[in-house]
Order: C-alpha cells, then sequence, then structure tokens
C-alpha cells in the first residue's frame, strides 16, 4: 500500500488512523465477542416453538448472519490488529488466503444484514399500514422466501470482490522493510504476501460503484424511507385512535369509565412512543455505520487515486475492516386465549419461562418477605403461593395488626416492583365446628378482602370448621 500523506486527505487523518489502529484490533475483539454471545442468546430465544413468527424468523436469520461476522472476524483481528508474533510471519501465503477469504466472507455476510434489516422494515410496515393483508403477504412461506433469497442473491451481489483483489509476493530485505514491520531487522530476505486492488482501473470502478451504491447507500435509502413512512403511519393510527377513543367516551357520565379510557391510551401512546424512538434508534445506527462507508465508495468511485490516498484510512478496504456491531433484545409479552391475542407489553426484566434458575431466583427475590411477621403472625412461602396467618385471640386489637402487616405487605410488593390484585387475594377464619363465624373486616389497599369458607392451600382444600367433606 502506498504511504498515505495529510495533503491528499484530510488534515490529521494519518496520525488519527495510525493512533486508531493500536486500538482497533482490542475495541474490535470486545465488541466480537460480546455481540457473539448476545447474538447467540437472541437465536436460541426467537427459536422457540412459541415464539416463532414472521419477525422473528427474519430477526434470527439477521442475527445468524451477525454471528458469522463476529465469530470470523476474531482471528482477523488477532492476525492483523495485535502484536503477537513477529511481523512478518503475518504476510505468509497462508495468511494472505486467509485475508482474502475475510474479504468476500465478511462482506456477503454483512450485506445480508443489511438486506435482512430492509425486509424486516418492510414486513413491519406491512403490518402496521395493511393489517387485513399482512397475513398473507408476510405469511410463513414468504418469509422463509425472503430469508433465503437474501443468503441466495446477496453472495452473487458481492462476487465482484473477488475478482477486485490479487495476492502479490513481495521481497523484503533489512534495508526496505518499513511496509511490513516498523521495529524489526530482517535478518534475511524474506518474500511476503499482501493483497492489493487490481491493476484494471475500469474494473475497481465498477466494483466500487456496486460497493457504494448497491451494497451500501441503496439499502440506507430504503431503511430511510421505510422507518420515516412506518413512523408517521404510526402517528395517523395513534390520532385516528385518539378521536375515536374520545367519541366513546363524550356523555358518559362514568368517571371509573373515563378513567379507564384515559388510562388505556395513555398505555397504547406510551407504546407507540417506545416503538418510534427504537425505530429512530435502529436507523441513527445504520445510517452512522453505512452511509459513511457508502459516501466513500462513491468518492473512490469518482475519482479513483482518492481510495489509495484517503479511503483506506476511514473505510473498509481488502487489507483492513472497520466492523461496528449492534445488537438490541427487546422481548414482548402477549398473553393468548381462546385464539384472541392481546397486544404486546415491553418486558424489561424477568427471567424465561421454564428456565432452570426462575424457581431459585424468584425464591431469592422473595427471601425478605416473612420478616415482615410478628410473633403472633406467620408468612408461609412455597414456590409462587404466598399465604399470610394470624392468630387473633381479642378481635378488636388484633385485626389492627393484620392491617397494619397487610399495610407493610404492600408497601414491600411496591418497593419490590410487584403487582398485588386485591380481587384475588381471599380471607378465610379458621374457628371451631361449634363457634358462630364472625365478620371479620380485612382491608387491603382500602378495600374489603372476601371471606370466604373455603381455600386451596398446596391444591389441598382446606374448610373455615376444618371439615373435610369438599
Amino acid at each position: 500500500m502506498a504511504n498515505v500523506t495529510d495533503a491528499n486527505c484530510v488534515p490529521g487523518a494519518a496520525n488519527f488512523n495510525k493512533a486508531y489502529s493500536r486500538l482497533h484490533g482490542y475495541i474490535a475483539i470486545v465488541i466480537c465477542i460480546i455481540g457473539s454471545a448476545t447474538n447467540s442468546i437472541n437465536i436460541a430465544v426467537l427459536s422457540r416453538r412459541e415464539m416463532v413468527s414472521s419477525t422473528n424468523s427474519i430477526l434470527t436469520g439477521l442475527a445468524v448472519a451477525d454471528l458469522l461476522v463476529m465469530l470470523e472476524y476474531i482471528p482477523y483481528a488477532l492476525h492483523m490488529n495485535i502484536k503477537i508474533g513477529p511481523q512478518v510471519n503475518k504476510n505468509t501465503y497462508a495468511w494472505a488466503v486467509f485475508v482474502y477469504f475475510h474479504s468476500i466472507f465478511s462482506q456477503t455476510f454483512h450485506t445480508i444484514s443489511i438486506w435482512l434489516a430492509v425486509t424486516l422494515a418492510v414486513w413491519r410496515y406491512i403490518a402496521i399500514a395493511f393489517p387485513q393483508r399482512n397475513r398473507t403477504w408476510c405469511s410463513k412461506k414468504n418469509t422463509t422466501l425472503a430469508i433465503v433469497s437474501a443468503y441466495v442473491i446477496c453472495p452473487f451481489l458481492c462476487m465482484p470482490i473477488y475478482f477486485a483483489m490479487n495476492i502479490v509476493p513481495n521481497e523484503v530485505t533489512p534495508h526496505n522493510n518499513s511496509k511490513f514491520a516498523e521495529d524489526l531487522s530482517l535478518p534475511q530476505n524474506r518474500t511476503v504476501y499482501v493483497l492489493e486492488m487490481s491493476k484494471n482501473k475500469e474494473l475497481v470502478t465498477a466494483i466500487m460503484w456496486i460497493y457504494s451504491v448497491i451494497l451500501k447507500l441503496v439499502p440506507s435509502i430504503a431503511l430511510s424511507v421505510l422507518s420515516t413512512c412506518l413512523i408517521s403511519k404510526l402517528s395517523t393510527t395513534e390520532r385516528r385512535r385518539q378521536k375515536l377513543l374520545k367519541r366513546s367516551i363524550v356523555g358518559s357520565s362514568e368517571p371509573e369509565k373515563q378513567c379507564l379510557s384515559e388510562e388505556a391510551s395513555a398505555r397504547r401512546t406510551s407504546r407507540t412512543d417506545r416503538t418510534t424512538r427504537m425505530l429512530l434508534a435502529v436507523l441513527g445506527l445504520f445510517l452512522s455505520t453505512e452511509v459513511p462507508q457508502g459516501l466513500l465508495g462513491l468518492a473512490s468511485a469518482l475519482a479513483p487515486d482518492f481510495f489509495k490516498n484517503c479511503y483506506s484510512m476511514f473505510g473498509s478496504h481488502p487489507g483492513k475492516y472497520d466492523r461496528h456491531a449492534y445488537l438490541c433484545i427487546v422481548v414482548f409479552c402477549k398473553v393468548d386465549v381462546n385464539g384472541k391475542r392481546s397486544n404486546g407489553s415491553l418486558v424489561k426484566v424477568g427471567v424465561l419461562q421454564r428456565s432452570i434458575l426462575g424457581p431459585f431466583l424468584f425464591l431469592i427475590y422473595m427471601n425478605d418477605l416473612p420478616y415482615l411477621a410478628k410473633d403472633n403472625h406467620g408468612i408461609v412461602l412455597f414456590a409462587d403461593d404466598t399465604s399470610l396467618m394470624f392468630k387473633i385471640k381479642r378481635r378488636e386489637t388484633n385485626l389492627d395488626d393484620v392491617n397494619k402487616c397487610l399495610a407493610k405487605v404492600v408497601q414491600w410488593f411496591e418497593v419490590n416492583n410487584l403487582a398485588l390484585t386485591e380481587k384475588k387475594t381471599k380471607c378465610i377464619n379458621f374457628t371451631l365446628s361449634n363457634v358462630q363465624q364472625v365478620k371479620t373486616i380485612v382491608e387491603l389497599n382500602n378495600e374489603e378482602l372476601d371471606l370466604v369458607d373455603t381455600t386451596i392451600f398446596l391444591g389441598i382444600t382446606l374448610d373455615a370448621k376444618h371439615q373435610w367433606g369438599k
């Protein structure tokens, strides 16, 4: 590669390139290790039977492509950017072949990832703009066809890169080794192999047009347009919903109904805002990594000397790829009852159902709840069942203690971000069979609990009179 001077590029570019090159290998390895782990988790979660859907299938295909790119980039970063041995040994013929393979492999699967992201935006727009045709257009068959097409067509789009590079031998002497070993004094002449661009300027220019326009700028423009249309459609849909909601509650004299409608509207607005922010974040990350590379490639196509003098310091080229990876795992929870599915609700924390760690982490989470009880109180925990037991001798005095304890329990639930449903909480008063039941008033969140005659505890039906007839 020819020596680069600031006169042919941005002032200070050479110094920036030299300083960043020392850090790039370590930064890339950290990103690739974290990205490989998170993409593996993404694949494991989204490929579960209960998670199968068109959107999740595309996300799984995208995660597979990103995982392969990052796994392959780790040995490349160790080889090219981290000094783990004599510099001249990094330019053997075998390593040159590996760099050749890396240039084609990484660009191919990165292109697959880009077009799957565009496909995901198309599928999402169809779901919002044409909900009646969503099942037909975005069916499982069409989704599989789109994913397979990305994995088949993209390698052909990247095929010209194969013809753009050649493995060239170079003779290195102790007096002519600055290009391969800045601080190494070679005891003898050696032959090193490097990857260089083809001498055919027309071919290189054509490849730069394909790289910058088809592989970078076109998907960037497509995703920008789709995301803008999707956000606009979401906003329009939300405004229409607000108008319908106002009409439905006009004239209603029931404050409770109005309150519930306002709460539902607030939840929908919050959900729309979250989706909009997520789309803007994805768009910003995508454009920040792809557009600069596309513009640099376009400049190289318009001015061939630009690639040699400037592009190599800022863009991706066969000798040094600057890979940026990001991953966002978003989990939504939906309830399906008799074929009717609820709206999705964002899950910010939690443990996967049926996981081994689930019960153990739940027990740790609930471990300090029993300490709220006094000597005459008892809090029994078993799995996800929680029961409070009280010994009452003097009804008036002890009922005050019961309500105070329940108030502490409510406070504990609020501090630990747990929901407590008053309607599902029941009260049972155990007495002897010959003692008459007296109405017991126990309140939870200022609501009186229902007094029942029987309850089920760990699968056993308990009767307030200790009878076993049920």
